[in-house]
């Protein structure tokens, strides 16, 4: 803030204007405070700017907040544009007589410029829905044949009902357009509608690129039917074209997304018996992937596919959260369609998902490491340009004022939420790995002690102040045309992708796993299961090589020790016999005559198993965890799957005491699986999503809940083009009972105990919880106290008013529920307006 500078302090300055007001921090010495060790973060400024605003005559405006990403009006949030892509437009009634009050949250760096947009619906906009024309997606047409089945069109409710889409069209004769699904939208809420398109002309025959869409919809209320129409086009591609080929497909939450693809330059002979390696490239902030800069930045590769996914949008989440798993549904997804290729020369492009290579720049750089860190075991290399290793680093959230605000115990929840994607943190991950950092020397964007300090923790665990390729180019910036794909990283990507197998394991690695739900796993072992959540496990593996002659003697005196937790083996009776049968391994398996024992200690591990790679099998000998000796043929095996998302439940390793095989897998129905390992936003990252609010209380109650619900509709599809239904418990259940709700899917629950009919059912699934009335004591001292919550058997009680409650829970067949409840509307969801 202001405090940074010298006389620095915060104020508020008021200043009238007519419709532009423009503002300079003429008193900021920026050249004092620009930081090339802490980068933007240290020089911006935050604050807030109040105004009141009036509008000709009583009516439905769209509202946006431009370049801010919190705006109040007349104390009712609504969602902000703090990228200023004009995907967010907020309907709103306004009347002619009042003095509209206006609040926008800023942050900049030398020059405010926040806009406040108010504008009136025209003729054409006067039905209750409307088109937001900035956020389509459609495929590209590829050598006259439609690219992929999906696309999607945003429809805005600017009407008081909900509404219900019931059919779409389209005016061209060379495709037929029909809705994936019916939807309905909430008053104010802009919601992606789900297309399917068919091509009716034979393939390579496809012309018509420019169409009108028609969608008709229904007021659920009145029964009104509208119906609206947008022009919309699709791109021109051909299958070897330097823009790629743009795939849309449905995420794991059932949305439309897409990803770019540049098949491999290969020959008739296709990509060699390994099949295609993939370079899985991750972008910057800001930059669409479909953008011709970006995908122009690659070349097509030999014998390698270049997948460039979306993070759902420009910005996203980083790479992290719905990012990181809208980047691994989009890997899956390249692999099943293989974009642009025909059948029979599917086997000659085909993908062999356990040879990757992660890439990306500044952001995606970020990505590309958290990539290399968490999905370890099939990666053939990393090359990652101009990415930090955390975004509290980077973002310099030490910054931050409203940290401080709380105490150390809350602060450590709330990091510890998102320490997974903490780069230096899993670095020991990346032993073994090629490995590159790529930045300019004079970049002032991503500040280059960032990669370098990735680069250090690598070697360092290494154990070789080399073991990671370093290009800084001098006097270039934060992008120059040749960062992802020229030069020695393109050399790099080249000899990456041509290496005949997966890098070696060291001797010696330590595994470090902060999430079983984003760890596809390390050294052919895969963690499912934490004994402690929030706290990271460790696996230490040390590899050994027994001699012919004193296998049978090595694997007998194995056999012999006593298992846990009768006797557990001294460590000194370990070295002993290691001392006298083994001897270390080297990088690489152990040579001829001898055989392969890893002895592997863990921490903080319950459940985990392990699997054979290609040209990486599992050791002769078996394994010695934690002084619990597994022959090769005891050992829990699952296909080699599990080392990219795949879950497989049996056989796995339980350690309840000490480690035993179990061999079903029906603790996976009534145990917390990757897929519901949490935290809390978990629910955003798996599957299809409802926001479901109560009604049970009144409809000032009801409408307060109603407005929560799409604020964050709105503001989940603003920053990670969510599709998804807020609907009220009462609607929940009806498009339940229909069978109009996805098979498997998730639900966001909001309001009071006592308001949503929908939320006791998930807190009655959590078993100790209890939610009853609240005592009579409590409601005679205050009116609203409502509710009370119990934990284990009514040992723990709580009935203050104003006391939240937040927990997932177990949700249908595979999905999760996350409760956002209390006492009263205080802890359940805020105060009503007014």
């Amino acid at each position: 803030g202001p405090e940074g500078v010298p006389g620095g302090f915060a104020a508020w300055s008021k200043v009238e204007t007519g419709s532009t007001l423009e503002v300079f921090f003429t008193k900021m010495r920026w050249e004092n405070i620009v930081d090339p060790w802490f980068g933007y973060p240290s020089y911006s400024v935050q604050g807030w700017a109040l105004a009141n605003v009036s509008v000709p005559e009583d009516g439905v405006y769209l509202v946006r907040c431009q370049w801010a990403s919190s705006c109040y009006v007349n104390g009712l949030a609504v969602g902000g544009d703090p990228y200023n892509n004009q995907e967010l437009l907020t309907p709103l009634y306004l009347t002619a007589d009042t003095n509209h009050s206006v609040a926008i949250h800023f942050v900049t760096s030398g020059y405010l410029e926040v806009k406040f947009y108010v504008q009136a619906l025209d003729d054409k906009h006067q039905f209750p829905a409307m088109f937001n024309s900035h956020n389509t997606i459609f495929p590209q047409v590829v050598d006259g044949t439609i690219a992929s089945p999906y696309a999607s069109v945003v429809v805005v409710n600017t009407g008081p009902n909900r509404l219900r889409v019931t059919s779409a069209s389209t005016d061209t004769d060379q495709m037929v357009l029909s809705l994936l699904s019916t939807t309905t939208v909430a008053p104010g809420q802009s919601q992606p509608v789900r297309l399917v398109l068919q091509q009716t002309v034979a393939e390579g025959e496809y012309t018509d690129v420019g169409f009108n869409v028609t969608v008709e919809v229904q007021d659920t209320v009145t029964g009104d039917e509208y119906s609206i129409t947008s022009g919309q086009s699709m791109g021109v591609r051909t299958f070897m074209g330097y823009k790629g080929i743009k795939y849309t497909y449905l995420d794991f939450d059932n949305s439309v997304q897409y990803f770019m693809a540049l098949p491999p330059n290969i020959s008739s002979h296709g990509c060699g018996p390994a099949g295609c390696s993939v370079i899985l490239t991750t972008h910057g902030a800001g930059v669409e992937a479909s953008s011709a800069a970006w995908v122009g930045a690659y070349n097509h590769q030999p014998t390698a596919w270049v997948i460039l996914p979306t993070n759902r949008a420009p910005y996203g989440t980083d790479w992290q959260q719905q990012g990181l798993a809208n980047l691994r549904t989009s890997l899956a997804e390249a692999s099943r369609a293989l974009p642009g290729v025909s059948e029979e020369d599917r086997p000659m492009y085909a993908m062999n998902l356990s040879r990757i290579i992660y890439a990306g720049h500044s952001m995606g750089g970020q990505g590309c490491q958290v990539q290399a860190t968490h999905f370890a075991d099939v990666a053939l290399a990393a090359a990652c340009a101009a990415g930090w290793d955390k975004m509290e680093r980077y973002g310099g959230y030490d910054f931050r004022t409203g940290d401080d605000l709380v105490d150390y115990r809350m602060r450590g929840v709330m990091y510890g939420s998102i320490q997974e994607y903490g780069v230096e943190l899993h670095s020991s991950n990346l032993v073994g790995i090629p490995f590159m950092e790529r930045y300019g020397g004079n970049d002032t964007t991503v500040p280059p002690y960032l990669p370098r300090r990735v680069a250090r923790m690598v070697a360092q665990w290494t154990g070789d102040p080399k073991a990671v390729a370093i290009s800084e180019v001098p006097g270039v910036g934060h992008w120059w045309g040749c960062v992802v794909d020229c030069d020695e990283i393109a050399a790099f990507l080249l000899d990456a992708a041509a290496s005949p197998s997966l890098p070696p394991l060291k001797p010696t690695l330590d595994v470090v796993i902060s999430n079983p739900a984003t760890f596809g796993g390390r050294a052919n072992m895969r963690v499912l299961q934490l004994q402690h959540a929030g706290t990271s496990a460790r696996l230490h593996l040390e590899r050994v090589c027994i001699a012919a002659a004193d296998r049978s003697a090595m694997e007998a005196a194995l056999r012999a020790l006593p298992p846990p937790p009768q006797r557990a083996p001294s460590r000194a009776t370990v070295a002993e016999l290691l001392d006298k049968h083994a001897t270390p391994a080297s990088a690489g398996p152990c040579g001829q005559g001898l055989s392969e024992l890893w002895i592997v200690q863990s921490f903080n591990v319950r459940r985990m198993q392990f699997y054979a790679l290609p040209g990486r099998p599992l050791p002769a000998l078996g394994v010695l965890l934690d002084h619990r000796y597994l022959p090769l043929g005891d050992l829990p095996v699952v296909s080699g799957d599990a080392a990219t998302d795949a879950f497989i439940p049996a056989p796995t390793l339980l350690r309840d005491g000490a480690w035993e095989v179990d061999a079903g897998d029906e603790w996976a129905a009534v145990e917390r699986v990757p897929a519901t390992a949490g935290p809390a936003r978990q629910v955003l990252q798996t599957h299809a999503l409802y926001i479901v609010y109560g009604t049970g209380r009144g409809e000032e109650e009801a409408a307060a809940l109603l407005q929560m619900g799409v604020l964050l509709a709105n503001k989940l599809y603003y920053q990670s083009r969510f599709d998804l239904q807020v609907l009220s418990d009462a609607q929940y259940l009806e498009e339940e009972a229909a069978g109009s709700l996805a098979e498997v899917h998730n639900v966001l629950l909001l309001g009071t105990t006592s308001a949503n009919r929908v939320a006791g059912r998930a807190i009655s699934a959590l078993g100790d919880v209890q939610v009853g009335v609240a005592s009579e004591a409590c409601r005679t001292k205050l009116s609203a106290c409502t509710s009370v919550l119990s934990f284990a058997g009514g040992a723990h009680v709580y009935e203050e008013p104003g006391t939240g409650f937040l927990t997932l829970a177990p949700w249908g067949d595979g999905g999760l529920a996350l409760v956002i409840t209390g006492m009263d509307m205080a802890g359940g969801g805020g105060a009503p307006p007014g």
